[in-house]
């Protein structure tokens, strides 16, 4: 130090004279960083086996550090910058995704960078002071130290050291697999390392793996884990490449031609209505509408992002858990989605959203799979607006204008979606319809007080957009579907209202289904568990259509043969199933001390992917009258997960390969 101040040319020259060790030792302190001291700050509960799974990539870093150290500048800067930035880039951006969707990155969210700037209005306000200090400031000091320090002369011996850096890792790694479970636990694995295994095995089944194998494979377990289908209304199996490509006994059109308008409302959940356990002021219109109509109480989003549960509405395939969008990761996906089948059957189609429909590939893959006409942002430039703009694009009750008005000019009949958008992360908007007031008044973060106005906004857009089809000569025949695409991350945390972890899970996913005819659809409301792959079936046996299809799920209008009804819902990382009074819920713990589902006495609570028990309320209900959730045995708990696990792998088997062969053609 001189003068208060660091004395550079003094401490390269320390650095000269001691060779390679400070640069060394600053590269293993920014490694420790980002593995062992992330691990620490951002996760309630690490476990040895957490420990471990840094400590192997914190080795494997160092290995790699140790091999750079033995080249010459500038191919040592340049090593040191590549894995440095990699795994600082990782961490800063796994904080925004988490902070976004409350799970990890996966090895296929590589395929959303390019949406990136789209969303930069949701990452900067994702984007903390402690965030930035700590998954940025800190990580760039360290790994700017250790560039600097890294000038001693190249070494031509560091075998040693590198052979005993990557003996740690190979160790480190038979420990973290000895002791991990078999489904993704985050207090079990690194986020980067996972994804580096995530890649390695798809690179295994994409490069090395018998594809004949993989089918055959698919063609035992996948239409095992769905359970039979109806014989008096499709024939299963019928093409081998196609395990699940169902052939109809009678097909044939439709028996009512009525025009179908899916409406799926951003972040919209039913927990905070009056149709589900919150207040009747919230979303009136869509209570109202739910009493007239069919609905669905016990429904589920199958995903975490709006392309996922758009992709498992229209197609009836559950999202590619574990990887990418299939939007973006498969356009030419060889299925049939509910708009092809429609369009095949004498139907016009049109997408509406006001926002860019190139984002999340969407405009790609709607194309390939029956939608005429795309209308985005791009088409309400040219419209007068009434309203200002509300955070991503147009103000719903502008775009809901510009949906009726337009399909004043549609053929019947017509097939039509309407993404609404206000209701989108962070929350923070200028809403133009005055809210309930006691949503001012409650005792929770601004953020989920935001949601609550959203949330009430998308009601009175829906309302406003009711009102103008109600005036139009296409209103008397047309079915109109209200549902979300998924929840959001933000829970009321004070008072009786604050919620378990297996609660915010369910409350997260669940979301309302309504289906609203007047004249055509009478009221009814079904118990059945559903989730969005159920839409499409059951819009079909409405309208009575069958057509070759290879969906996964099943009307709800009717009981399916063989197992129970069940949903699965899940992120990247995890998925949960719940059928019945049954639930295998990614709660992180076995079991909880102060919480349901309770711990048995003498219990302590261990790590686990999930956790099973039985309950016989409504997890809604946080003060419901029923015993509280009972922890299921091993082998009831077994079974329910081997189902679950079944499903979701011969799902993500069914998109790999359906990839690859040709779209199956209408018999």
């Amino acid at each position: 130090m001189r003068g208060g101040t660091l004395n550079y040319p003094a401490l390269r020259r320390l650095g000269w004279r001691l060779g390679q060790w400070p640069g060394l030792l600053l590269w293993a302190a920014f490694l420790a960083w980002e593995t062992l001291a992330i691990r620490a700050l951002t996760l309630p509960s690490p476990t040895w086996v957490g420990w471990a799974d840094a400590l192997c990539l914190a080795a494997a870093g160092m290995a790699l550090g140790t091999a750079a150290f033995a080249l010459r500048n500038p191919w040592r800067a340049l090593v040191l910058l590549a894995v440095g930035g990699v795994m600082a880039g990782f961490n800063l951006a796994n904080g925004v995704f988490f902070g976004f969707f409350d799970t990890f990155l996966s090895s296929g969210s590589a395929s959303a960078t390019s949406q990136v700037p789209g969303a930069m209005v949701s990452i900067r306000a994702l984007l903390t002071a402690r965030m930035v200090v700590v998954d940025a400031v800190v990580p760039a000091a360290l790994l700017i130290g250790a560039l600097a320090l890294a000038r001693g002369r190249a070494r031509r011996t560091p075998t040693a050291a590198l052979v005993s850096w990557l003996a740690a890792f190979v160790i480190l790694a038979g420990a973290r697999t000895a002791g991990a479970h078999r489904t993704f636990v985050a207090a079990e694995c690194d986020p980067l390392l996972n994804v580096l295994r995530e890649e390695a095995g798809a690179m295994y089944r994409r490069h090395a793996q018998d594809p004949k194998v993989r089918i055959a494979q698919l063609a035992k377990t996948l239409p095992a884990a769905l359970g039979p289908v109806d014989p008096a209304k499709f024939r299963s199996g019928t093409l081998p490449r196609f395990p699940l490509y169902r052939a109809p006994v009678h097909p044939g059109g439709p028996t009512q031609k009525l025009n179908v308008v899916i409406v799926l409302m951003e972040s919209f959940r039913v927990a905070e209505t009056g149709i589900g356990t919150g207040h009747a002021d919230v979303a009136p219109r869509l209570d109202a509408l739910a009493q007239q109509g069919l609905f669905v109480p016990h429904f589920y989003a199958n995903g975490h992002q709006t392309v996922r549960g758009e992709f498992a509405t229209l197609c009836s395939m559950l999202p590619d858990y574990g990887s990418g969008q299939v939007y973006s990761t498969y356009p030419s996906l060889a299925t049939e989605c509910l708009p092809e089948i429609l369009a095949d059957h004498g139907y016009q189609t049109h997408w509406f959203s006001a926002y860019d429909a190139n984002f999340g590939h969407k405009r790609d893959f709607l194309s390939a799979h029956g939608v005429e006409h795309i209308h985005d942002r791009s088409a309400l430039q040219g419209r007068k607006l009434e309203h200002p703009p509300i955070g991503w694009g147009a103000a719903d009750m502008d775009t809901a204008g510009f949906v009726a008005d337009t399909l004043d000019k549609a053929k019947p009949p017509f097939f039509a979606e309407w993404m609404t958008l206000s209701d989108h992360h962070p929350f923070t908007w200028n809403y133009d319809v005055p809210h309930p007031g006691w949503i001012d008044q409650l005792p929770e973060r601004q953020e989920y007080k935001s949601y609550l106005q959203g949330l009430h906004y998308t009601d009175a857009a829906v309302g406003h957009f009711i009102d103008l089809a109600r005036t139009r000569p296409w209103f008397k025949d047309t079915v109109f579907v209200f549902l979300g695409d998924h929840g959001a991350w933000l829970f009321p945390e004070h008072g009786a209202r604050a919620l378990t972890p297996a609660q915010q899970i369910d409350t997260y996913f669940r979301i309302p289904f309504i289906v609203w005819s007047p004249g055509h659809v009478a009221p009814r409301r079904i118990t059945a568990i559903g989730s969005q792959i159920d839409a499409s079936p059951t819009l079909l046996d409405l309208l009575g259509l069958t057509a070759p299809n290879a969906m996964e799920g099943v009307s709800l209008l009717s009981e399916p043969p063989g197992p129970p009804r069940f949903a699965i819902f899940g992120s990247e990382n995890a998925w949960n199933i719940r059928q019945g009074d049954q639930y295998c819920y990614a709660l992180g713990k076995s079991c909880f001390k102060s919480m349901a589902p309770y711990c048995p006495t003498g219990y302590d609570a261990q790590p686990a992917g999930h956790v099973c028990f039985r309950y016989d309320g409504d997890l809604f209900k946080t003060s419901d009258a029923a015993p509280a959730p009972a922890l299921m045995s091993d082998v009831q708990g077994a079974g329910l997960l081997e189902r679950a696990q079944k499903i979701v792998r011969g799902n993500h088997d069914l998109i790999t390969f359906d990839q690859i062969f040709p779209r199956p053609q209408a018999h």
